[in-house]
C-alpha cells in the first residue's frame, strides 16, 4: 500500500475576489462590489504571513 502525503493550503482571502477584479475589467461590477474586493485585498494578512514563515 502506497502512502501519499498531501500539502495543505490555507485560503486567507474570500473566494471570489479574483472573479470580481476580472469582471471589473469588463465593466460588469458595481463600484460598491469592487470596493469590497479592494478592501479585502488591502487588509493586512497576519495569518498568511505566519504561514509563510513555517518551514516544511
Amino acid at each position: 500500500m502506497a502512502v501519499r502525503l498531501l500539502r495543505t493550503y490555507s485560503i486567507t482571502k474570500p473566494l471570489g475576489v479574483g472573479i470580481l477584479t476580472s469582471a471589473s475589467k469588463k465593466g460588469k461590477v458595481t463600484p460598491e462590489d469592487l470596493a469590497v474586493a479592494v478592501e479585502n485585498m488591502a487588509t493586512l494578512n497576519k495569518v498568511g504571513e505566519a504561514l509563510v514563515l513555517i518551514e516544511d
